[in-house]
């Protein structure tokens, strides 16, 4: 397919790694195509006013996409993607697209490893999973370990969220 580039902004310090395992993973999959360049950058949250210089700062690459990773922690999803876009440069708003997670990242893990989470915050359920299976509870570093444990086929049928990260890193439309 030839080379393309995606910039991911993701607002958490430790979904840079998480994602960049991740897009390893998929790419090892031919989920997403091995030719393309993603990169991945912390927008250190939902209104840092640096965000439009990362941006900026990847232009010279030639961004065919941008996805925005972001936890809407039980708020509107669209207020949340609205409020992001505000930092997004207006020529690349067309470029841009939004994962919104309900409440957070954590969630993938949990539906990807099993973990029933529904009605309960993904970290609680995590932790206490951890803790009943690990003897050790869940600390936000942990985060990038996941990337090559969770279940892809899962959460690509059961994961809306997942479903539109995919399909955003593995199609130029």
């Amino acid at each position: 397919m030839g080379s393309f580039n995606i910039l991911v902004l993701t607002e958490d310090k430790y979904g840079v790694d998480f994602f960049k395992k991740l897009v390893n993973r998929l790419k090892s999959m031919h989920v997403v195509d091995k030719s393309w360049h993603i990169y991945v950058e912390w927008m250190h949250g939902k209104c840092y006013a640096k965000t439009e210089r990362i941006i900026n700062a990847k232009r010279r690459v030639g961004l065919g996409k941008i996805v925005v990773a972001a936890d809407a922690e039980g708020d509107d999803k669209e207020e949340v993607a609205e409020f992001l876009s505000r930092h997004i440069p207006e020529d690349l708003k067309a470029l841009t697209k939004y994962v919104i997670f309900n409440d957070c990242i954590e969630e993938w893990v949990c539906e990807g490893l099993g973990i029933e989470h529904r009605g309960l915050h993904p970290v609680e359920c995590l932790d206490r999973w951890l803790r009943e299976n690990r003897k050790r509870g869940y600390e936000k570093f942990m985060l990038p370990d996941f990337a090559g444990k969770i279940d892809i086929k899962k959460l690509q049928n059961n994961n809306k969220e997942f479903s539109i990260f995919i399909s955003e890193i593995s199609t130029k439309d």
